[in-house]
């Protein structure tokens, strides 16, 4: 009986803040947010490797494993680098 009420009361808290219209939460993992109004710019991501992803690269979104920083500059001072560009595909190798 305790787990129903604590459930409801729950429930209850979370559909008032919905209808607060709170800032939108960061979605895991994929560095966009939400829609919603005042949201930051996706961060700069710097990989282990110490490559500095920008939220324009084509490999952006698959980027699981980062250091989140506010602009490209910030990630290049920290010690980081530009990415090489990607290969098309059907492209050879560079040499």
């Amino acid at each position: 009986m305790r787990t129903y009420a604590l459930v409801a009361a729950f429930l209850l808290f979370a559909a008032a803040v919905h209808a607060q219209g709170v800032p939108s939460l960061p979605i895991p993992g994929t560095g966009t947010l939400d829609p919603g109004k005042g949201a930051p710019p996706p961060p700069t991501k710097k990989l282990p490797n110490g490559e500095c992803v920008a939220p324009a690269h084509s490999t952006y979104a698959q980027i699981r494993n980062f250091v989140p920083f506010v602009t490209l500059e910030d990630c290049l001072k920290s010690g980081g680098r530009q990415p090489k560009p990607p290969i098309a595909m059907g492209a050879p190798p560079a040499k």
